[in-house]
């Protein structure tokens, strides 16, 4: 009788086992083919993006050779440059939270 139990028992968990594993591998398939559409779709998205930028060099080209006289060459006279933003002193951190000053009460901390 105890044999019959454990036999039972056993099958019972063996075919749990065999249903969790054949979900893991269709459901793991499933992910497996919905990356590889988006994988597909990034490559086509890329060969267009990569003919569109060669039509775009191409055409630019072409505008250039009819009208080469619209290019102007870049000189120090015509560039722009900005002086930089002056230093700001340093603000000493306090290192703990019992030098923070406690004269102001009233001033949201934020987030």
């Amino acid at each position: 009788m105890t044999t019959q139990k454990l036999s039972i028992a056993a099958t019972v968990l063996f075919t749990i086992s065999v249903f969790v594993i054949y979900g893991w591998t269709v459901y793991s398939q499933e992910q497996w083919n919905q990356q590889y559409k988006k994988l597909e779709q990034l490559k086509r998205q890329e060969r267009q993006l990569t003919n569109a930028a060669g039509s775009f060099d191409n055409e630019m080209l072409q505008t250039i050779q009819k009208k080469p006289g619209d290019l102007v060459r870049e000189s120090s006279e015509k560039s722009i440059f900005l002086q930089a933003a002056p230093l700001r002193p340093k603000r000493e951190v306090p290192s703990t939270v019992s030098e923070l000053p406690k004269n102001k009460h009233n001033e949201s901390l934020g987030y």
